[in-house]
């Protein structure tokens, strides 16, 4: 009886070998389950989004204050990440003494329209 060879080169220590495989029918079965094309998709990154922009800063914040970083933001109601805390919490210093301009407001409401805001 015909028994199935094959030949493989293998890597043996600084040189290649050719290897003989003897498969026994009784030991070895195959059988071959084509699988449809996988689309390559990207999985999402964690965080906020790149905005291509801006400068990491690291920096260490002692206990005590990541204690009250962390009561203000269970106290806003929104859920907010830590950085995302950091960045609202500078930015309202600097705009508080004027180093960055107040924001314009969103729209106006219908109480405040009136001939003065007309444009």
């Amino acid at each position: 009886m015909h028994q199935p060879v094959v030949r493989r080169w293998s890597r043996l220590g600084a040189g290649f070998v050719q290897r003989t495989i003897i498969f026994r029918p009784a030991l070895f079965c195959a059988s071959i389950n084509a699988m449809p094309a996988q689309e390559n998709t990207l999985a999402r990154k964690r965080g906020r989004p790149a905005t291509g922009r801006g400068q990491t800063v690291g920096v260490r914040i002692l206990p005590d204050l990541m204690d009250a970083m962390d009561a203000a933001i269970a106290a806003d109601g929104v859920r907010v990440t830590r950085p995302e805390m950091i960045r609202r919490i500078v930015a309202d210093w600097l705009r508080e003494r004027g180093f960055v301009p107040q924001p314009k407001p969103a729209s106006i409401t219908s109480e405040e329209l009136d001939a003065t805001n007309d444009g």
